[in-house]
């Protein structure tokens, strides 16, 4: 017998559907893509240059608190100056190296916030990679942040 057959994924794709709604999944799945297009362009340094009229913003990535302890909550702030104007402003996508931490809507202000869970132990280089919009172009930034772990209780 096959693990999934047809009907299985029909229903997981009605589930899915009804969860996120039918705007909302092809919004977040272009917003990841742009993400990791935009971190695999910076990594390679093969970015193209911004569309004429294009602003080029910088980005600044900070985490809190860092260092961390594994297992505690840790907050991801991917700050975009100046910031993006119009009515999409972008998304930013969070990495642990290669692996996506996850992706947020850029606010108001310039600002995307990400609560990270589940950092493994050791000093990470962490990369938030700004999608874009029709007024800006793509831009990253990194920052190390140290993931210690629990400290040993005696009694």
């Amino acid at each position: 017998m096959e693990l999934l057959s047809p009907f299985h994924l029909i229903i997981i794709l009605a589930v899915v559907v009804l969860l996120f709604g039918g705007r909302k999944i092809p919004e977040v799945m272009r917003g990841m893509g742009e993400g990791i297009r935009s971190f695999k362009d910076g990594m390679r340094g093969d970015a193209a240059g911004p569309a004429a009229g294009q602003t080029t913003p910088s980005v600044a990535l900070s985490a809190a608190p860092n260092p961390a302890v594994v297992g505690q909550p840790t907050v991801l702030t991917a700050t975009i100056s100046p910031a993006p104007t119009g009515s999409a402003l972008g998304t930013v996508s969070f990495f642990n190296a290669s692996t996506l931490l996850g992706t947020a809507n850029v606010a108001a202000g310039g600002v995307a916030t990400l609560v990270a869970t589940g950092l493994p132990v050791g000093a990470l280089n962490l990369t938030a990679a700004y999608s874009g919009n029709s007024s800006f172009s793509g831009s990253a930034a990194a920052a190390a942040v140290t993931v210690n772990s629990p400290a040993a209780v005696t009694t």
